[in-house]
């Protein structure tokens, strides 16, 4: 029993951060972008998920070596190398604008799966849920191992029961293996919040200051790297699955979801009648496990980018934290449209700001004086450019979009 303890124990050390990036990123949003892709577009986009788990893993991974090997935070290295106080100011509120669209889609979820099951305006939830988790930030000191701890279970909770369904779905083998061959895409919105959901540059950012809340060291960082991509490999697993079943399941009936009841016909195959059920929990914990996670990192995004504090429990962190997740409430209560096609909107906009978290990441990594040994090479100098173009793309799109 102790040894199997001691294991754990190495384990939650290794992928805390990981599966931290996983409770931040794998909110509603996710769920719903999934879920549409696969009833609208089938298998035909499944190449597009193994292009982003690539960027996400390496990006993930130079994160947690930059945050390892510095003295200083991120932003902190920025101001220093790049420009100064305007370069922090800059760097902080596009982190906290990004979050903000997360915030936004995780109140709309919890408001989805609550008035699904209970009634009640989603505005109504979104201000019981918010109150709740601002209680529990002012209240507890050691906030990230709480949070840790919860949302690990919620998470494999989730990772169990969207894989068991994968199993009793009719699957078109064909055109699944199809889906793995770059074609382009009908409808290009669900493709950028796909890739917004799953290579979300901020939570790569967000695991440089994870680790150093861990206070890992040089020493240790090469055991340590070997969880790096375990948060990843769930994220885009999870993705991948829905995906899948909702190809599987809701396309052939000519259903696209606009409703979380809708989203979980995906699982009758597994459940048949309380298929709703089970969906309506995944989709609750997707949304509450993202809440805290989410509107901590715009929260510490904001106020070291005004030098006010770096570390999840610093007193101007939790005070932006509880801003960010008040204005998503606020913006949650003026909302009268469709609400998943909200959610894909929400996602898809946090295209527009990342690029310069983006650069920032790979121009660090390419310091030999910072990197050292863990400079990034040739194949990761390759991965990381083509990331670039990747997403100064979509938030090309995204603005092009905006403007109609």
């Amino acid at each position: 029993m102790n040894k199997l303890k001691e294991l754990l124990k190495k384990f939650f050390v290794k992928a805390g951060p990981s599966l931290i990036l996983v409770a931040g990123v794998l909110g509603p949003g996710s769920l719903a972008v999934s879920s549409k892709v696969g009833a609208t577009m089938g298998y035909s986009v499944l190449w597009v998920l193994i292009i982003v788990f690539v960027m996400m893993a390496l990006f993930a991974r130079l994160g947690r070596i930059i945050g390892t090997l510095s003295d200083d935070s991120i932003i902190e290295m920025a101001r220093i190398k790049y420009g100064g106080k305007t370069t922090g100011y800059i760097l902080g509120i596009a982190g906290f604008v990004v979050t903000m669209g997360f915030q936004t889609g995780n109140n709309i979820g919890i408001g989805l799966a609550m008035n699904a099951i209970f009634g009640g305006s989603m505005g109504l939830w979104a201000v019981i849920f918010t109150s709740i988790v601002l209680v529990l930030i002012w209240w507890k000191n050691d906030v990230y191992n709480t949070v840790e701890k919860v949302m690990t279970g919620l998470v494999l909770l989730m990772v169990i029961s969207f894989f068991a369904n994968l199993f009793v779905v009719d699957i078109d083998v064909k055109e699944f293996a199809l889906g793995f061959i770059p074609t382009k895409p009908t409808i290009f919105v669900l493709v950028i919040a796909m890739s917004a959901t799953t290579f979300s540059v901020i939570s790569a950012v967000i695991q440089a200051y994870l680790v150093k809340d861990k206070k890992w060291t040089k020493a240790t960082l090469k055991e340590n790297l070997k969880g790096s991509t375990i948060g990843v490999v769930i994220l885009a697993a999870i993705s991948g699955v829905i995906i899948i079943t909702s190809a599987a399941v809701l396309r052939p009936q000519g259903i696209v979801p606009s409703s979380a009841v809708e989203m979980g016909l995906q699982l009758e195959p597994l459940l048949g009648a309380t298929s709703k059920w089970l969906f309506l929990f995944g989709l609750f914990s997707a949304s509450f496990s993202s809440f805290v996670v989410n509107a901590f990192s715009g929260g510490l995004l904001l106020a070291d980018g005004f030098k006010l504090g770096k570390s999840y429990n610093n007193k101007y962190v939790k005070i932006f934290a509880s801003l960010l997740m008040i204005l998503s409430t606020i913006i949650v209560l003026y909302i009268n449209e469709n609400p998943v096609e909200l959610l894909v909107v929400a996602q898809a906009s946090t295209a527009v700001v990342v690029p310069i978290f983006a650069v920032l990441i790979i121009a660090l990594s390419n310091s030999k004086k910072l990197m050292g040994e863990y400079r990034i090479g040739k194949v990761g100098n390759a991965i990381g450019i083509a990331a670039l173009f990747w997403v100064f793309y979509l938030s090309y799109s995204q603005i092009m979009s905006f403007i109609g």
